[in-house]
């Protein structure tokens, strides 16, 4: 119970987080404050999947249920920390790349369908990386 409501606080700052990157952007602590609350947030939604899964569940149909939110959340993450890197990269002083975010959050179920039937398809024509 108390790690959801860490994970509140620190989701709760990702708004005044974002204004000041919108004031400040040109810092570059600005930049690690507002990388680091994300992936602060990104972890905690990680554990606290993980101790959730940890408890007796009511049936297969709840384990299929948390094993897909964490599939979800494992390809969320790997795409925020890319979209992060590429924000603090880019020479853009306002970050445009950041407003991928939450779009990535709001639809992570729809991505990690695309996912499914890309490395399906790569399965399907023996493709070697």
């Amino acid at each position: 119970m108390w790690l959801n409501g860490f994970a509140l606080l620190f989701i709760c700052l990702i708004p005044y987080s974002m204004v000041v990157l919108h004031r400040y952007g040109d810092n570059e602590y600005v930049d690690i404050f507002y990388v680091a609350n994300w992936l602060i947030v990104d972890i905690l939604m990680h554990i606290i999947l993980r101790l959730h899964g940890r408890q007796r569940c009511n049936g297969q149909e709840s384990m299929e249920i948390i094993k897909d939110l964490f599939l979800s959340r494992k390809v969320a993450t790997t795409f925020t920390i890319a979209i992060l890197i590429l924000a603090i990269l880019s020479p853009v002083p306002n970050r445009y790349a950041l407003l991928f975010v939450p779009l990535l959050l709001i639809f992570e179920k729809e991505i990690v369908w695309l996912n499914k039937i890309f490395f399906a398809f790569i399965k399907r024509r023996n493709f070697k990386f």
